[in-house]
């Protein structure tokens, strides 16, 4: 009974070591595309550049929802494709 529990015991702990395995894996594909995605953002600096107008104006638009905006934690960023005046 004891030499069972060790076996299955010692597979299960394989098993464990494969899924481990293969999260870390999965993390890593996610944090790459994240990283991916995030890397044409810009911030509001240069948005509100770019579009002509002042900053505090812009996070007004983005407030209001008259303007699209990433949130970062606290940070606001913009994709550039979503810039509109």
């Amino acid at each position: 009974m004891l030499k069972e529990l060790v076996a299955e015991r010692q597979a299960c702990a394989v098993r464990l070591a494969g899924l481990d395995a293969a999260i870390t894996l999965e993390l890593a594909a996610l944090h790459q595309s994240a990283v991916t995605q995030n890397r044409d953002l810009i911030t509001a600096t240069a948005a509100a550049k770019k579009l002509g107008i002042s900053k505090v104006y812009l996070y007004e638009r983005v407030r209001t929802g008259q303007q699209k905006a990433v949130r970062i934690g606290r940070a606001v960023r913009f994709r550039p494709e979503d810039l509109t005046a």
